[in-house]
């Protein structure tokens, strides 16, 4: 017995089903997608903690997902950004997705308008600096240091919270003391901001920052587009295939 099938037929049949369900299907994209871009972000935060040494909260959370965009679509964002690369072009980041030396932080653009002349300062943290949680020296010791070298505000600034002299300023009630041997002097010490502890015959220093001879240089460690297509590539069918079925489902 000879069984024959109108591909013509069939195919319209198809159209016209996929005419009347044109809703669903729209709906299971657009939920597709938000999921997809959703994944993308998480799987980016994870690649974060395995290539970075203890992220920040700041830099985990810098990216997000923007849903329900014309298409359907969704889209891996950078906060403060309407674009996916910006960030990646311009941003913190910079250097840790594309490679190179990382750029100046603002505690190191301070310490550079209080010395004239020289190349650009970057700091490092010895083993006696007081380090958060993150590896980096703490906010409240790098205020003292800024602090005690005057290069917290000033003229020009709005505020000044440098310390004078006779005045209880910040680090005083722990009677902490900062200098500075900055790049290029003759001092017996190598550069850097040193913490000076004691008075007197028994007074002595310890290194906190060293002064970098250049900007630290940093190898290609996260390729955030690369994360999102990976995971767009292994997921989708799947995602595709559930969305789909439950709107279905739903509607009949």
């Amino acid at each position: 017995m000879k069984v024959t099938l109108d591909a013509g037929a069939t195919a319209r049949a198809i159209q016209d089903l996929l005419r009347s369900k044109r809703d669903e299907i729209q709906d299971a994209a657009r939920r597709t997608a938000n999921i997809l871009a959703m994944r993308g972000v998480r799987a980016i935060q994870d690649e974060m903690k395995q290539v970075f040494d203890r992220p920040t909260r700041y830099a985990l959370n810098s990216l997000y997902w923007k849903e329900d965009l014309p298409g359907p679509a969704a889209e891996v964002r950078w906060r403060g950004s309407d674009a996916f690369d910006e960030q990646a072009r311009q941003g913190y980041l910079k250097a840790q997705i594309h490679g190179g030396p990382r750029r100046q932080k603002a505690a190191e653009k301070r310490l550079q308008r209080i010395r004239i002349g020289g190349q650009d300062i970057f700091i490092v943290p010895t083993k006696y600096a007081d380090l958060d949680a993150y590896g980096n020296i703490s906010r409240g010791q790098m205020v003292k240091i800024l602090s005690s070298l005057e290069a917290l505000g000033g003229e020009g600034e709005g505020f000044d919270g440098n310390r004078k002299p006779g005045r209880r300023g910040r680090g005083a009630r722990r009677r902490e003391d900062y200098f500075a041997i900055w790049p290029g002097s003759n001092a017996a010490l190598p550069p850097g901001i040193y913490r000076r502890y004691g008075t007197g015959a028994g007074a002595y220093n310890r290194p906190i920052l060293f002064f970098a001879r250049k900007a630290p240089v940093y190898r290609k460690r996260l390729d955030p587009e690369a994360i999102v297509a990976r995971v767009v590539a292994q997921e989708l069918p799947a995602i595709w295939a559930d969305r789909l079925s439950k709107a279905l489902r739903r509607s009949a």
